[in-house]
């Protein structure tokens, strides 16, 4: 098992024993999970509304898949990334999408694509790879490493929308874009 592997087992096992963890320490992670739990009662209530008693009637009564798309927590201290990708996927999730970074460091430092690697190691539904993907040889790279079922590109189209036809924009010429 790799480092990263047993350090993101490690945080599953910990936010799996809460009752004995300091709840000063996981303070945003409870907040963070929380949140997650209290959007699945909305559901649940809407469920109950409608008559229809499970998750999975709910996704089976949508035209369109449940998808999410994931940070890999609040900040360095909060990494609850493989939780959420989880309970998505045990929810009926059609994809995941994760961006490489925490909440607080916002689109600053860099993006861990080893973390969304570990995400797309443990679901069985497809992983979309998110974060300082700039360059064509980024998604190549991003793909290389992480094994992702697709890549979300951001910011980077705004400068270069070209890179969706994988071209970089110093090779595009005025003649292309007329």
């Amino acid at each position: 098992m790799s480092d990263v592997a047993a350090t993101h087992d490690h945080a599953l096992a910990e936010a799996g024993s809460m009752p004995g963890v300091d709840n000063r320490k996981f303070g945003v992670w409870l907040f963070i999970a929380s949140e997650v739990m209290f959007f699945m009662a909305l559901i649940g209530m809407y469920l109950a509304y409608r008559g229809q008693a499970s998750w999975a009637e709910f996704h089976h009564a949508l035209d369109i898949p449940l998808t999410a798309k994931i940070r890999l927590g609040w900040d360095t201290d909060t990494l609850n990334y493989a939780l959420i990708a989880r309970i998505v996927e045990e929810n009926g999730g059609a994809l995941v999408a994760v961006h490489g970074r925490s909440r607080s460091q916002g689109y600053g430092g860099e993006a861990d694509w080893d973390a969304i690697a570990y995400v797309k190691q443990m679901l069985k539904i497809p992983v979309i790879a998110n974060g300082d993907v700039k360059t064509v040889q980024d998604i190549h790279a991003i793909q290389a490493l992480t094994g992702c079922d697709a890549v979300m590109i951001g910011r980077a189209a705004m400068g270069n929308p070209w890179i969706f036809a994988r071209q970089e924009r110093s090779a595009v010429t005025p003649a292309m874009v007329c």
